[in-house]
């Protein structure tokens, strides 16, 4: 089963159909069926521009998001909900810059109805701005921190109920920042360099932004903190870290083999499975106080875990590996509390403490 077009510019699976932007037989925005091999013209469109980039389309629940050229390299936000007449609509009045002109590495991402995107501004062709909507025009805008639009945005993550996203600070490298869609609400998360953002297991990690490491890092939303997770050179035997992907219950890491060896090799990492329920954000107004903490970490030989004054013992603590597999299993009812780690093998585990009226809470550690 096959159909032709003389050009296809944009193409997405939406629901049980795929959605097509192309010219046939004038610019249109097609519906295809896989199973009968029908199309469908959702609309037509009044310019006949002649595309120079491939059209990116994000969907999000019942809507489809697209960029469309409407004349001089300049493109629009079109909204479909996927079915003929009334129910795309044209988003170019965004106030002082009403449109945006393409750039060839643009992203859209969008989650619950709003989305994010780099952009240029008719005023400004040469800087990727960083674009919120929340599906509305007058919910459209350019995000500023500390009144200075956002620049160069990568790795749009929805999480949390916010998006987290790479974005230059004006220092000279790239940050983690978080937005809510307000100006207000956006916010730099931490001064660290950060280069790539992935979600894995209903976690952030971020790959370290000095081109000389090879360090992972993760995002803790409960005490709003970017935390070392594990040098990639010393667990996989790796350096410098190129790209991550997240596929199921793994995530993998393409990297340099070393500074003298220019080869790539594949490393993966696994993690024992964190729920969606365990996904909480940090705010001023309520912030999350661990109650124990693990020091060194890492360490090559003891950890110590002590405890708040207020806290119950005895307290159960669960060691597991990041396959899941239980290393120890042990009751501790005085602070400091030493975990003898001398014979473990170099990693990350996961520290479960229990305290005696079943509160618990999770930490990582890293053994060197």
């Amino acid at each position: 089963m096959s159909f032709t077009t003389d050009g296809a510019f944009g193409i997405c699976a939406f629901k049980d159909k795929l959605l097509i932007v192309g010219y046939f037989s004038g610019n249109k925005l097609i519906s295809f069926e896989p199973s009968t091999g029908s199309l469908t013209v959702l609309h037509t469109f009044n310019t006949t521009n002649t595309f120079a980039k491939a059209i990116n389309m994000m969907p999000s629940g019942d809507n489809v998001y697209f960029w469309y050229p409407n004349g001089s390299s300049k493109y629009s936000l079109f909204v479909s909900k996927g079915v003929p007449s009334t129910t795309i609509a044209l988003m170019d009045n965004f106030t002082a810059y009403d449109e945006f002109t393409y750039y060839s590495s643009n992203i859209v991402k969008a989650a619950e109805g709003k989305l994010m995107a780099k952009v240029n501004t008719t005023g400004d062709t040469s800087t990727e701005f960083t674009l919120y909507s929340d599906g509305t025009v007058q919910g459209t805008k350019l995000l500023e921190f500390n009144n200075v639009k956002l620049s160069g945005s990568t790795d749009f993550v929805y999480y949390c109920k916010q998006f987290f996203f790479i974005a230059s600070d004006g220092s000279g490298s790239n940050k983690l920042f978080s937005t809510n869609g307000t100006n207000e609400g956006t916010k730099k998360l931490s001064d660290i360099p950060v280069r790539e953002l992935v979600l894995f297991n209903n976690r952030l990690y971020l790959s370290d932004g000095n081109s000389n490491k090879g360090e992972l890092f993760a995002w803790n939303d409960k005490n709003g903190k970017i935390e070392f997770v594990l040098d990639v050179n010393d667990a996989a035997r790796q350096s410098e870290p190129r790209e991550f992907r997240a596929i199921k219950d793994k995530l993998f890491m393409v990297a340099v083999r070393s500074n003298l060896d220019l080869s790539y090799k594949l490393a993966v990492m696994t993690e024992p499975f964190r729920s969606k329920e365990d996904c909480s954000v940090s705010s001023s107004s309520e912030q999350y106080v661990s109650n124990f903490s693990i020091f060194p970490n890492p360490s090559a030989t003891d950890f110590f875990i002590d405890a708040e004054e207020h806290i119950y013992s005895p307290i159960q603590v669960v060691i597991s590996d990041v396959t899941g597999r239980i290393i120890l299993q042990k009751k501790v009812d005085h602070f400091p509390a030493i975990i003898n780690a001398h014979d473990w093998t170099s990693g990350l585990y996961i520290v479960k403490l229990i305290s005696a009226d079943k509160n618990s809470e999770t930490y990582r550690i890293v053994k060197d």
